[in-house]
């Protein structure tokens, strides 16, 4: 609550909301009265508000204020001439800055149906529109509490399930209630659509708030309701479409487009009439034909691969320089793995051998031998027959090696 006590008469009087922090705010009626303060009378104009507290912690409101002059405001010729009320200074007054705590709520014993209420003096009802519908048919079932504060700021109530009934909630009303200052509500509606008819049972709805007073929950709970449903008694409207006359939904039949199949027996047909029928034997000879290419195809690969061995065992016979050895034993790899060596450091190579299968002391004498010829290639150095020979002929043993590994 603000007031602005006044006691001779001002204008151009703009006045300024307080701000708030952690709390929200909303504006309430404004009213005016009489107040005698230190033997002086007054007159005031009230501003109320409704505060309700976001989080547990400091809140504070901030003064509001008023701009005024004082005298009056009537404008009269001596007015403009001579100043007066027309040229009185602006004052501002100001009230003070509030400071509240917000305590935080229990979590003991805090039910499932507390929706953030918090004071006393709370009543909770629910209703149906109609006590008794038609299978289909939509009726409302609707939830009001009243109480103080400002109930908009509580979340939205969950109806308790019915079975056999869909319910589908909607946007709830609220505000203050008429000819109160400090009550208001908030009423909660949901639409439920039975499927069949029958007799059902809304259980109570329960609406919880904490009752600092009390310092604990307190649960209001609405009667049980009866909704009797009966069968629907809409017709369901059918269009026939194979009516010769006008259906009185105008749709007319205008011609027929179906064939209906003879009964005739036609002759028996002859050989070459039947040939394209003979599917499966069309089947069998591709499955036939895939057989035979695939295994050709493992044969090629495999002849393949075996070529790989014999000719890069030929060729290292005829290996002059360190790099023909290392180009065959790359070539090799790439033949027989798909094991691209020219883009692939060492340790990558050998995880490669690994994932075939490769057996670890062959995998550690090809990394020996593959670290000499690199250390030759990128080392030049002149061949010496001798030392070529040598490693030409571990380079043999070990394809043999890698030959080995299926």
């Amino acid at each position: 609550m603000v007031r602005f006590y006044y006691a001779q008469s001002f204008y151009d009087a703009p006045y300024k909301n307080p701000s708030v922090t952690n709390l929200f705010i909303e504006e309430g009626p404004e009213t005016q009265g009489q107040q005698t303060l230190q033997n002086r009378p007054y007159r005031y104009e009230e501003k109320r508000y409704t505060l309700s507290g976001v989080s547990a912690g400091k809140a504070t409101i901030s003064g509001a204020t008023v701009s005024f002059r004082p005298g009056s405001s009537s404008l009269s010729l001596f007015d403009r001439f001579f100043g007066g009320a027309a040229v009185s200074p602006e004052q501002t007054v100001s009230a003070a800055p509030l400071e509240l705590t917000i305590r935080p709520l229990p979590a003991a014993g805090k039910p499932a149906s507390f929706y953030g209420a918090v004071g006393t003096g709370y009543t909770f009802t629910a209703q149906l529109d109609r006590p008794q519908t038609q299978a289909g048919e939509a009726v409302t079932w609707s939830a009001t509490v009243q109480g103080p504060g400002n109930l908009k700021t509580t979340q939205d109530l969950t109806f308790p399930p019915v079975t056999g009934i869909t319910a589908y909630p909607s946007a709830p009303a609220a505000g203050y209630l008429p000819n109160t200052k400090d009550r208001s509500y908030k009423t909660f509606q949901a639409e439920l659509v039975p499927a069949s008819s029958g007799t059902y049972t809304l259980p109570p709805v329960q609406w919880s708030y904490f009752d600092p007073q009390k310092g604990a929950y307190q649960t209001l709970s609405t009667d049980a309701l009866t909704l009797t449903v009966t069968p629907s008694t809409q017709t369901e409207k059918r269009v026939d479409f194979g009516a010769a006359q006008t259906t009185g939904n105008g749709v007319q039949t205008i011609g027929q487009d179906i064939r209906y199949v003879s009964s005739t027996y036609g002759p028996e047909p002859s050989l070459l009439t039947r040939l394209p029928a003979w599917k499966w034997l069309h089947v069998i000879a591709l499955l036939w034909v895939a057989v035979c290419l695939f295994i050709a195809s493992i044969g090629k690969k495999t002849a393949a691969k075996k070529h790989a061995y014999l000719a890069a065992k030929a060729h290292l016979k005829k290996a002059k320089t360190y790099e023909d050895v290392s180009d065959l034993l790359a070539e090799y790899l790439h033949s027989k793995w798909s094991i691209s060596t020219g883009s692939l450091p060492l340790k990558d190579i050998l995880q490669a051998l690994k994932d075939k299968q490769v057996p670890a002391p062959a995998a550690q004498e090809f990394a020996t031998v593959w670290k000499e010829l690199e250390s030759a290639r990128f080392a030049p150095m002149q061949a010496d027959t001798k030392t070529l020979a040598q490693l030409t002929g571990r380079t043999t043993q070990l394809l043999k090696k890698l030959e080995e590994t299926k």
